[in-house]
């Protein structure tokens, strides 16, 4: 009778060991994801959120920063008969095939659209840099892909720096000369097959 006790004893110990030691990783693993949740919830200007604001889902702080603010402002001063949409996935704007899946995951800064009864189409995309973000290989290669895959559905893709953005005027010159050129380039690409 006392070995079963002792046994039963024993497989209790064992039992709260290994509980104990589960909710020891549960503890770890859940503070490592706070700890990384937290860090995904600082806003644009680095500051952490008061925590009555956190959460499994929030909105966000800022939509966009003070520089792209200025810019749709700019752009809707300049084309107020356009509608002009930012951060819109190549996804929406391009019939992607399935070679060409990876393009998806690219975004416009700012999509100004023509509108008309058949609806809303695509003129012209505007890519804003970063005033910390320093010139890297990746992001020109990116900047390339973007506009090769935009120009061949004959959307132009003009890049200003957020340090130096156009004023109304230069935005109006600026995409009508992308768009007689792209234009044109299509033409002529039209001519050569």
């Amino acid at each position: 009778m006392s070995l079963t006790i002792f046994v039963c004893i024993v497989v209790v110990a064992v039992v709260a060991i290994i509980l104990f030691r589960n909710l020891q990783l549960q503890k770890r693993r859940r503070q490592q994801e706070a700890a990384w949740f937290a860090a995904t919830l600082k806003d644009r200007s680095g500051t952490f959120l008061p925590d009555e604001n956190r959460g499994p889902v929030r909105a966000r702080p800022v939509l966009l920063d003070a520089a792209e603010a200025r810019l749709l402002a700019a752009l809707a001063a300049a084309f107020p008969k356009m509608a002009v949409f930012c951060h819109v996935g190549f996804a929406r704007i391009l019939v992607l095939s399935p070679d060409a899946r990876e393009l998806a995951a690219f975004t416009a800064d700012f999509l100004i659209c023509k509108q008309s009864d058949a609806g809303i189409a695509p003129t012209a995309a505007i890519e804003l840099d970063n005033p910390g973000a320093r010139p890297d290989e990746n992001r020109q290669n990116a900047f390339t892909q973007k506009q090769r895959a935009l120009a061949e559905a004959g959307i132009p893709l003009l890049r200003y720096a957020a340090a130096a953005p156009p004023d109304v005027e230069a935005l109006r010159r600026d995409v009508a000369n992308a768009i007689v050129a792209q234009s044109r380039a299509a033409k002529t690409a039209g001519k050569r097959t």
